[in-house]
């Protein structure tokens, strides 16, 4: 057996199903092997950064890793948009790209990327900044320890891509067959006894907060259900960043929605007008997260942070009290503490009883939070009712596109949202159903990183709706691997908001510098591009043809494309993050999304 196909049999045995790339000289051998192993399916992508996307996308869907393969030379560096992607964003994916064999090392051999000889590229160095391992298989006979620090790195701790370079000898190497489970593997983790000590810290500030808020990011996914069940025993108002948004939703007890930029009216005025503790869990309280590093966002509030990643603890100096901990086992320590022991607790929403603290609940009968979160989801709506003075013909408005297709689409549909305008509007307005899932790149914002993630999802969740929001910018990056779904039958919908430029970036230089050029586009037809690519597509103007568009895709195999001309008057709220605000001069009006800013 050869080392390609020990690679192929090892992505079987750890529940990787697919792999993305395009084939070369120096990966060739790894995506025929594909054809003897049981199980594993191969996808040519019409690029390679599109394979590296995909697999970021199969890992989301499935909680498992991902993986890509690209041959040497522009093959591996074409992969490097997704990777980064996917450091930045803690996605496990799997890298495998072809070098020249080694007896070419340092002699100019083509699509060389050793960095030995003159004008020869590191890709080892290039890699080392954006992976948790990257190592190259120097002889056959490593293949079994590499694959195991590999796994490790993909599976535990804060998750990210590994890279393996090998080169083409190696892969064609013989080696003894494997066992590629490889069993329990080190944590990688902090100690449990961190999120003990984590969830009794809490617990001690909740007893003196009056306005509380539970602030989840995207390290939470995991533990969905834990955190669902926290709001609802809880009454505790619970929020999330963008990249967190459908780890609760609506349904579950307090939901103030998502916090910052482009986040909900509710969560705005609630975190200006009346918290007092902020109990962030798997975010890196990043720059939208913050609304523009707004101070007034957390500003005089009490702020625990729990997360993996101590690294991320001096990106915030704001925060009180930062704790090593894994998000899962938090929510776990929570729940313990607000489900100990034989005395009942009436909960607010649903008049349930949930059993608490031996005669000692930690939190006293009637939650001193109560009145204050149910004034503010009485008084500030989730989304923003916007008054509808710039409609115009032959065009709809971004409201009403996000509206239509949350009518349309299942109970379990699967969202994802590419970079842009198009991403702010279905965050701020599509409210999420409890099966409903929603993943969005917001670190990296890469655009098309969407409209390729999306197709990873599908392969990994068949039979299972996956809608796509886009702009026609971010189509006009990757909108070719829609040929790729088709060629492969894969069940996708693209919802593409098409105002013919790039709408964010007018709206920042307007901002920033009050004028703009070099952002629009000649008037293309997308919903002929996607045809000509062998997607089922559709040009609508109107609500009522969205909706005929909708319908029609409802049920049927392969990709659909629905081109949307919009309506571009409505701006969402992204852009107080230029505006640079003094220490001094935040007020709350500053800070909340209104009618202003996104009209």
């Amino acid at each position: 057996m050869n080392v390609a196909r020990s690679l192929c049999e090892f992505l079987v045995a750890n529940g990787c199903e697919t792999l993305f790339g395009v084939p070369g000289y120096a990966n060739t051998l790894l995506l025929l092997e594909t054809e003897n192993v049981t199980g594993l399916k191969p996808i040519l992508t019409k690029h390679e950064g599109s394979a590296s996307w995909m697999a970021y996308g199969y890992a989301q869907a499935t909680g498992r890793f991902g993986a890509c393969t690209g041959t040497s030379g522009p093959g591996t560096t074409n992969l490097l948009t997704g990777v980064v992607g996917a450091y930045m964003n803690s996605v496990p994916i799997l890298v495998l790209t072809g070098q020249v064999e080694k007896r070419k090392f340092g002699r100019g051999a083509f699509q060389e990327l050793t960095g030995r000889g003159p004008r020869s590229v590191d890709v080892m160095r290039v890699f080392e900044t954006m992976t948790k391992l990257n190592t190259q298989l120097q002889e056959s006979g490593e293949l079994q320890e590499v694959l195991r620090a590999a796994l490790t790195a993909l599976t535990t701790g804060r998750l990210g891509p590994v890279h393996i370079n090998i080169p083409v000898d190696i892969l064609r190497a013989e080696v003894e067959p494997g066992v590629w489970d490889f069993g329990k593997l080190p944590c990688g983790a902090p100690s449990p006894a961190a999120a003990i000590v984590a969830a009794d810290a809490v617990i001690e500030s909740l007893h003196s907060a009056k306005a509380p808020l539970l602030l989840m990011g995207k390290g939470c996914h995991a533990a969905r259900a834990k955190f669902r069940k926290i709001a609802e025993l809880s009454g505790i108002p619970v929020a999330t960043s963008l990249q967190g948004k459908g780890i609760v939703c609506p349904a579950d007890g307090s939901y103030f929605g998502i916090v910052g930029t482009g986040g909900s009216v509710r969560s705005s005025r609630y975190l200006a007008e009346a918290c007092d503790l902020v109990i962030a869990v798997g975010t890196s309280l990043g720059e939208f997260t913050l609304d523009g590093y707004n101070p007034l966002s957390l500003q005089g509030k009490n702020i625990l942070r729990i997360d993996i990643d101590p690294r991320e603890f001096d990106k915030a100096p704001f925060v009180h009290r930062n704790f090593e901990a894994d998000a899962s086992e938090f929510a776990e320590a929570f729940l313990v503490r607000l489900v100990r022991g034989e005395s009942v607790l009436p909960t607010r929403r649903t008049g349930a009883t949930s059993l608490l603290g031996n005669g000692k609940s930690p939190f006293p009968q009637h939650f001193p939070w109560d009145e204050t979160a149910a004034r503010f989801e009485q008084e500030h709506p989730l989304s923003l009712d916007v008054t509808r003075d710039r409609d115009v013909d032959d065009a709809v408005a971004p409201m009403d596109i996000i509206a239509a297709v949350a009518a349309w689409a299942d109970d379990d549909a699967l969202f994802v949202a590419d970079s842009g305008n198009a991403a702010i509007w279905a965050c701020h307005y599509l409210q999420l159903k409890p099966a409903q899932d929603f993943h969005i790149d917001i670190n990296l914002a890469s655009m098309g990183s969407g409209i390729l993630s999306s197709l990873g999802h599908s392969v990994a969740s068949p039979g299972r709706q996956v809608v796509c929001f886009v702009g026609d910018g971010t189509f006009f990056m990757n909108g070719i691997d829609i040929s790729t779904a088709a060629d492969y039958g894969i069940d996708i919908v693209w919802i593409v908001f098409n105002d013919g430029k790039l709408g964010m970036v007018e709206q920042g230089n307007k901002a920033i510098y009050g004028w703009s050029r070099v952002v629009t586009y000649q008037n293309h037809d997308i919903a002929a591009l996607a045809m000509a690519c062998g997607a089922r597509s559709s040009k609508v103007s109107s609500t009522k043809e969205l909706g005929l568009a909708l319908a029609s895709a409802r049920g049927v195999s392969g990709p659909t494309v629905v081109d949307v001309c919009l309506n571009d008057a409505y701006l969402p709220q992204v852009y107080s993050r230029t505006q640079k605000p003094r220490q001094t001069d935040m007020t709350p009006e500053s800070s909340a999304i209104n009618a202003s800013t996104l009209r």
